[in-house]
């Protein structure tokens, strides 16, 4: 992971002339790491790593980007807080973590605090999403009319955001490009919310029958929402809202539209082919971060050799060309790893405890993974199989079981995921009599969440029920230690 920052920062410094320099001092009460994510190809970025900060309890790190114009910047924090910065070339801000929150200093100091206590955590927008929600429901009910549905959200949620924003922009605590550009990021967010349930209202069937007769309205409210802010706004894709917005814009006007780029089949760009009727610049950072979620999750709806191809030839200078060049193998050439032995299961225990006594898995402790082929956050811990392979076999009698929630149906789908993983190790999916034994005895009878690691003592004793994922392999390899060291 450290290489590839080095290699990327490198990546960056080679193809960017910067201008000006903004600096953020970050401060800690505790030891804490800060990710930092820089744009890459014009792009808000929060895929990638840009470099790391290792904070120190109580020790201040001064932090210097370089830039020609403004950037938002997204950080995490090891705590597992996050926090966007709208940067300006001389900005100085300090950054403080705690575990109360997190803190500015600085320039913009107002501005920052403001977007980072209103808008930047999943409850705040779900806040404003369900007031969106309940709005539209009153229409669904036939209790309001669609075209008073816009000024009701703006004069709830839109209006009052903004003017408190003015109000920092009265009182010079903001500049006004920062009062420009954080308005026009949150009237994304907002906005992509309500023309993406104006449009749902047209395609979903159990609302197309109350929406059919307002048809023409509800296209001519989501086109005049997207006709203030229109995709060759350059400022778009530099907001952490354009994945809500732009995805939206280009699926309103371009849906369906033919696409014609020689020498590429866009089947390979599966769900993101409409990203091609984007302006050119900026195809590169759309795309890149897809194919950087695919990359992730594996999910096979991009054809990633082709591209690796296209960015190669389409977008050389790209930062993107790098890591789909060190991270995907060429069609047809093998990968250095040994596979191992997939072994599927052909016995259906109804129980954890007949799992455990089946004559192939009988006198061994089982790490089973609760997986699903739908599932995106299992694959992603997939990534890490081969050092999970390496610690199991430091026990001679742990054996791995792949526990699959998949249907009958989805039998063909799962075997392949099985191959393209290369999940040495055994293999079943869940009969519903052992679902319901997994959810009693795993879940308590609560909801099925997954993934889920286990760990199975050779009775079929359940020894731990909730394992750290793979991806916290430390962490994983102490706690099952505390178990099989005996």
């Amino acid at each position: 992971m450290k290489i590839l920052l080095i290699l990327l920062l490198c990546c960056f410094s080679a193809t960017i002339v910067y201008a000006d320099n903004a600096t953020i001092i970050f401060s800690s009460d505790k030891d804490v790491v800060v990710s930092i994510y820089q744009p890459i190809d014009g792009g808000y970025n929060d895929k990638v790593v840009s470099f790391e900060v290792h904070l120190k309890e109580k020790n201040n790190q001064k932090v210097i980007l370089g830039f020609s114009n403004w950037e938002m910047i997204h950080c995490t924090f090891s705590n597992g807080q996050d926090c966007e910065l709208l940067l300006f070339p001389h900005d100085e801000i300090n950054v403080q973590v705690s575990s109360r929150g997190i803190c500015f200093e600085g320039s913009n100091a107002a501005g920052l605090q403001f977007f980072c206590d209103e808008f930047t955590s999943v409850g705040h927008r779900l806040k404003y999403l369900n007031t969106i929600d309940a709005y539209f429901a009153e229409y669904v009910n036939q209790q309001r009319s669609i075209r008073s549905i816009t000024p009701a959200i703006n004069e709830e949620i839109i209006h009052p955001q903004l003017t408190k924003l003015q109000h920092l922009l009265q009182e010079k605590t903001i500049q006004p490009i920062f009062y420009e550009k954080l308005s026009k990021n949150m009237e994304m967010l907002l906005n992509g919310y309500i023309t993406e349930r104006m449009v749902t209202l047209l395609k979903s069937q159990s609302y197309r029958k109350v929406a059919l007769k307002d048809s023409a309205t509800i296209m001519h409210i989501a086109d005049s929402i997207y006709q203030k802010h229109p995709i060759t706004d350059d400022d778009l894709i530099k907001f952490n809202y354009y994945v809500l917005y732009i995805p939206q814009y280009l699926n309103f006007y371009y849906s369906g539209q033919p696409i014609k780029i020689p020498a590429y089949d866009t089947k390979a760009f599966g769900p993101y082919k409409v990203y091609l009727h984007a302006p050119r610049f900026m195809q590169a950072a759309l795309l890149g971060s897809a194919c950087m979620v695919e990359l992730k999750y594996q999910s096979g709806e991009m054809d990633l050799p082709t591209m690796k191809r296209f960015f190669n030839e389409q977008f050389p200078q790209s930062p993107y060309v790098f890591m789909l060049n060190n991270r995907v193998k060429d069609e047809g050439k093998d990968g250095e790893r040994v596979k191992g032995d997939i072994v599927y299961i052909e016995e259906q225990p109804e129980t954890m405890i007949e799992l455990a006594h089946l004559p192939e898995l009988n006198a061994k402790y089982l790490f089973v993974d609760l997986w699903a082929t739908w599932c995106m956050p299992c694959k992603a811990e997939f990534q890490h199989r081969e050092e999970l392979d390496a610690l199991l076999s430091q026990w001679h009698n742990v054996a791995i079981v792949y526990v699959s929630l998949d249907k009958d149906e989805q039998d063909e789908r799962w075997k392949e995921e099985i191959k393209k993983w290369d999940l040495a190790g055994f293999h079943l999916r869940a009969s519903e009599q052992l679902t319901t034994d997994i959810r009693s005895n795993i879940y308590e009878d609560g909801q099925i969440s997954i993934p889920r690691y286990m760990l199975i003592s050779p009775n079929g004793e359940v020894l731990h029920k909730n394992l750290p994922p793979p991806s916290t392999m430390i962490q994983l390899k102490e706690t099952l230690k505390r178990f099989l060291n005996q």
